[in-house]
Order: C-alpha cells, then sequence, then structure tokens
C-alpha cells in the first residue's frame, strides 16, 4: 500500500471527514423540516431551499466518501474516481441555479407580491427544479463522455479536471470557473436591490 510522504494529510483529512459530516447533517436536517412542514412545503421558496440543501448533501456526502477512500493510501482506483468526481461535479451544477433563483424569488416576493403565485405556481417550480436536475446530469455525464474527467488529487488535496484539450473539456472548465461566481455576484446584487427597496419603503 501507498503511504503518504506527509503527516499533514493523516492529520488533516480526518478534520475534512468530520466538518463534511456536520454540514452533510446539516442538510439533512434542512430537507427533514420542510419535508416535515405542510406549511413550509407549500412555498417555492423552501422547495428550491429543499433542493438545494439535497444537491448540497450528496456534494458532501461525495467529498467525505473520496477522503475516506483516500485517508490510508493516495491511491484511488480511476473508475471510482471518476465516478465520485462526476458526482461532485452534478450536485455542483445542479445546486449552483438555485441559488439564483431563490434570489430572483425573494425579489418577486418583496418587490411585486402580488404576482408571486403567478409566478412561482407549485407547476413553475417543479419545471424549473426539473431543469436544473436536468443540468447537473448533462453536466455530469459530461465527465464520464471521456473528453474530461473530474479526479480527486489526495495531495492538493482537491477535485480538478483532467487536462484534456476539447470543445467539451474547455466548456466544462469554463462554467465551473464563472459558474459560481456569476450565481454569487448576481444573487448578491439582487439581495442588494431587496434591501435598498425595504430601505426606501420602511
Amino acid at each position: 500500500m501507498v503511504d503518504y510522504e506527509n503527516p499533514f494529510h493523516y492529520n488533516f483529512f480526518p478534520f475534512y471527514i468530520f466538518f463534511g459530516c456536520i454540514l452533510l447533517v446539516l442538510n439533512l436536517q434542512t430537507m427533514l423540516v420542510i419535508r416535515r412542514s405542510k406549511c413550509l412545503w407549500a412555498l417555492s421558496a423552501y422547495r428550491l431551499i429543499f433542493f438545494s440543501s439535497a444537491a448540497d448533501a450528496v456534494n458532501c456526502g461525495t467529498q467525505v466518501a473520496t477522503v475516506a477512500i483516500a485517508l490510508r493510501t493516495p491511491v484511488i482506483h480511476p473508475i471510482l474516481n471518476s465516478l465520485l468526481g462526476a458526482l461532485l461535479v452534478t450536485s455542483y451544477a445542479m445546486g449552483y441555479p438555485t441559488i439564483f433563483v431563490l434570489a430572483f424569488n425573494r425579489f418577486i416576493a418583496v418587490v411585486f407580491p402580488k404576482k408571486m403565485d403567478l409566478v412561482f405556481d407549485k407547476k413553475k417550480t417543479m419545471i424549473i427544479l426539473i431543469l436544473c436536475s436536468l443540468f447537473g446530469a448533462f453536466t455530469g455525464a459530461l465527465c464520464l463522455s471521456g473528453e474530461i474527467r473530474s479526479m480527486w488529487d489526495p495531495y492538493i488535496p482537491k477535485f480538478y479536471f483532467t487536462n484534456e484539450s476539447s470543445f467539451t473539456a474547455e466548456f466544462l472548465r469554463a462554467m465551473t470557473l464563472y459558474y459560481g461566481e456569476f450565481v454569487y455576484i448576481t444573487s448578491f446584487i439582487v439581495y442588494l436591490i431587496i434591501v435598498v427597496f425595504l430601505l426606501c419603503n420602511v
């Protein structure tokens, strides 16, 4: 069995697993609270939060499982490594759109409350969640297409994309690089507009 040269990994990985498990439990708890409450489950915002928590739970679970596998040895079977990487990218691509949609949902609820039921009714919310799921599945499928792979490097430690130079590979790298930043910045702007609107109408 191949061992780590630096003892840092043996100390850091247990903390990584512990912290990841806490986040996993928090996400599962959030899902449980929303699903058990009929009042919360009926609201589109909480359905979006439920879906986002589910995607994040998969993300956390994947990372915890990967680090647990690599706890004793840096060698992970390439196929298993590819599957874990694809699952991580899938959850990432599924979860991030809901952050932006949730921000837009709150914008409609605050600025145009009378249109809330029209814009975010149960059917439209379900369609949005299905589209997010399909986008995540498509992105994950790209990682399994052979054009590019998302792999865990225990020495960094993090997931990384392999260095293929196809269009699919470049698209996936660019999407991953700018996707989260775009979602966070636009969501922040939307929430900032909401705060300004509330301050102006107090």
